[in-house]
C-alpha cells in the first residue's frame, strides 16, 4: 500500500461534490476533532499569546473548518482523525510562525511523533516506511548543513532548529520527493515575500521558514491534481 490515497484525482474531486451520502457525521466530529485542539493548544501560554486577536482566532477557525470538511468527506475511519490532528497542528504551526517568528517545540515535536505512530500504523509494507524515514531524516540532515554553512556565510542563524524537525516531519508524511518539492514552493513564496519586503523598505526582516513551507505542501499537494 502506498500514501496515494493522500492526493485528490478529478474524479474522486467530482464525486465529493456530486455525492451526497459523504457527508456524515463523521465530518462533523473531524471538524470538532480540529477545533478542540486547536483550544488545547491555546491553554499553552505561548500559543495563548500568538492568538490574543479575535480576528485571528476567527480564521484559524474558518480554516480548520474547511479543513474538516475535505478530509471528513474524502477520508473515513481512523485515518481521516490522525490526519485532521497532523494537519491541524502543522496549520498551527505555520500560523504561529507566521504570528510569532516561532513556534512551540512541543507541537512540532508532536508532528513528528504523530506522523510516524500514523506511518507505523497505517503503512502496509515495512520497506516502505523505512524509505519514508530515511527520506525524512536525509531532509533534516540536509536543512542541518544548510543551517551550519548559512550561520557561517551570513553570520547569523538563517535556519532555526524547529524548521529542520517540521522538514524531517514533512519527508516522514509525504515521502523525500513530493516534500522536496512543497520546501522549493515554499522557498519560491518566501522569496517573493522577501522581495514585496525589500520594496516596502525594510532592511530588516525575518522569514517564517515553516509558515512557507506548508505553503509549499499545499501547492505541490494541489499541482497533483
Amino acid at each position: 500500500m502506498d500514501w496515494s490515497y493522500l492526493a485528490f484525482s478529478p474524479d474522486n474531486l467530482l464525486y465529493f461534490f456530486l455525492t451526497p451520502h459523504r457527508w456524515d457525521n463523521s465530518v462533523f466530529i473531524v471538524i470538532l476533532l480540529g477545533w478542540g485542539i486547536f483550544g488545547l493548544c491555546k491553554l499553552d501560554k505561548p500559543c495563548a499569546d500568538g492568538f490574543k486577536t479575535l480576528s485571528f482566532n476567527v480564521l484559524t477557525l474558518v480554516i480548520l473548518l474547511a479543513l474538516g470538511v475535505v478530509l471528513g468527506g474524502f477520508y473515513k475511519g481512523l485515518f481521516q482523525f490522525w490526519l485532521m490532528g497532523v494537519v491541524t497542528l502543522m496549520v498551527l504551526l505555520a500560523l504561529l510562525d507566521a504570528k510569532l517568528l516561532s513556534v512551540p517545540d512541543w507541537i512540532n515535536f508532536g508532528v513528528f511523533f504523530l506522523v510516524i505512530l500514523g506511518s507505523v500504523f497505517f503503512e502496509g509494507y515495512a520497506w516502505l516506511f523505512s524509505s519514508k524515514f530515511i527520506g525524512g531524516l536525509a531532509l533534516a540532515g540536509l536543512f542541518a548543513i544548510l543551517r551550519i554553512f548559512g550561520d557561517m556565510i551570513a553570520r547569523r542563524e538563517v535556519l532555526g532548529e524547529g524548521d529542520i524537525v517540521f522538514v524531517a516531519s514533512s519527508g516522514f508524511l509525504f515521502g523525500i520527493q513530493d516534500a522536496l518539492i512543497g520546501v522549493f514552493w515554499g522557498c519560491v513564496l518566501g522569496v517573493v515575500w522577501a522581495m514585496i519586503l525589500r520594496l516596502k523598505g525594510k532592511k530588516s526582516y525575518q522569514i517564517p521558514l515553516i509558515t512557507f513551507i506548508v505553503l509549499g505542501l499545499c501547492v505541490g499537494f494541489f499541482r497533483g491534481l
